[in-house]
């Protein structure tokens, strides 16, 4: 923005393969608005691990498959009941297909909104999130393709949350 000192993030983010971690001040910012995470992959069935995370279980987001079966977790603290869990109705598929998460706000800060889990643009699933954070609680924290670095958002995962398939790209597209 011309004569502004506040920098404008970008609305498009693309992660290349697994074994990505990126600083949080430098990664696609989904925190307090909607998005839509795409990522090309290519499991073994049944898949396992992590697609994406960022934070930690202090708050954080993560978007993992466990047992074939795609999973959004926000963690709004690590406080008992305090993370929202979206399961998919459905497996992926062995061999290669597009995993979505879109999650619509419900606009605000710390708001809600609906997480929608799709494969091939099919939907799977569709669930509440209770709430949001609005800013990583930890300095260090890191958004991660492929596993969960650190403190991970969810005791869930196994094998440190490593994707067992082939991430070979993860998209991030802020909504305005």
């Amino acid at each position: 923005l011309a004569g502004s000192s506040e920098q404008r993030k970008a609305d498009s983010y693309n992660y290349w393969g697994a074994g990505v971690s990126v600083p949080a001040v430098s990664a696609a910012p989904i925190l307090n608005r909607s998005f839509t995470i795409t990522a090309d992959l290519d499991v073994p069935a049944p898949a396992q691990g992590v697609v994406m995370a960022l934070g930690s279980r202090f708050g954080g987001w993560s978007f993992f498959v466990q047992d074939g079966t795609p999973v959004a977790l926000m963690a709004a603290s690590q406080l008992a009941g305090d993370q929202s869990r979206v399961v998919a109705s459905g497996t992926l598929p062995a061999g290669k297909s597009v995993l979505t998460y879109q999650f619509v706000s419900d606009g605000g800060v710390n708001a809600g909104g609906e997480m929608r889990i799709s494969v091939d643009g099919r939907e799977i699933g569709r669930g509440r999130i209770a709430r949001t954070i609005s800013k990583l609680p930890e300095m260090t924290d890191t958004l991660d393709i492929g596993f969960d670095a650190d403190t991970p958002v969810t005791a869930e995962y196994r094998d440190g949350g490593r994707f067992n398939g082939t991430l070979s790209r993860v998209d991030v597209n802020i909504d305005s």
